[in-house]
C-alpha cells in the first residue's frame, strides 16, 4: 500500500574537490624565473575529488509495507453414512410353518436411515432373494429416515437373506447391508 523514506544529507560534492586548481600553480616552473605554470601541476586535481558520491550526496532508508486481508475457511471433510436395519439390527431370526396352508405372506419391516454428515442422493434398497423388498428411495437428507414393510411368500426352507442399502453423498457411495433369517419348524 505504500512506505515511507527517510534521506540523510551527507558531506556530498558537487563533482570537484575545493583543493583542485584551475591549472595554474604557483609553485610549478615552466622554464623561466616567473612562477606561472605551463598548464599542470602535480598537486592539481583532475576535477573529481576521490571522497566526492556518486549518488547525488543522500543515503536514503525506505521502509515499504503491504498489506493485504485474506480469510481463512476451513471445510470439514463429508463423512457421508447410510444405515440399514432389515426386522432388528444386525442378526435376527423368525420361524415359520412352511406346511401350513392358511399362513400369511411374511413381512419384512426395512428401515433406511442417512447417518452421515452430508445429503444423499441415488439412495436405493436391494434385496436379492426377496425383490418385492427392492425400493428406490432417492434423496435422503442428513439425519431422515425411510421406514417401509415389504412382504414374500412363505419359502420352502429356511432363508437367509440381507437387504444392502446404497447412496451417494457428494461422490462417495456408502453402503450397509443387514441380514435376516427365517428358519422352518421341523
Amino acid at each position: 500500500d505504500g512506505g515511507a523514506c527517510t534521506c540523510d544529507d551527507e558531506d556530498s560534492d558537487s563533482g570537484s574537490d575545493s583543493d583542485s586548481d584551475s591549472g595554474s600553480d604557483s609553485d610549478s616552473d615552466s622554464g623561466s624565473d616567473s612562477d606561472s605554470d605551463s598548464g599542470s601541476d602535480s598537486d592539481s586535481d583532475s576535477g573529481s575529488d576521490s571522497d566526492s558520491d556518486s549518488g547525488g550526496g543522500e543515503a536514503c532508508v525506505c521502509t515499504v509495507t503491504d498489506c493485504d486481508p485474506s480469510e481463512v475457511v476451513v471445510v470439514e471433510a463429508a463423512n457421508p453414512a447410510i444405515d440399514i436395519r432389515k426386522q432388528e439390527e444386525g442378526e435376527d431370526l423368525r420361524t415359520f410353518d412352511p406346511f401350513d396352508p392358511n399362513a400369511p405372506p411374511i413381512p419384512w419391516d426395512i428401515v433406511v436411515t442417512n447417518t452421515g454428515d452430508v445429503p444423499l442422493v441415488d439412495v436405493f434398497v436391494s434385496d436379492p432373494l426377496v425383490p418385492s423388498c427392492d425400493l428406490v428411495i432417492g434423496s435422503l437428507a442428513v439425519g431422515d429416515s425411510v421406514a417401509y414393510t415389504c412382504f414374500s411368500p412363505l419359502p420352502p426352507d429356511d432363508l437367509f437373506n440381507e437387504a444392502c442399502a446404497t447412496g451417494d453423498g457428494g461422490g462417495t457411495i456408502v453402503e450397509d447391508c443387514d441380514p435376516s433369517t427365517l428358519e422352518a419348524q421341523r
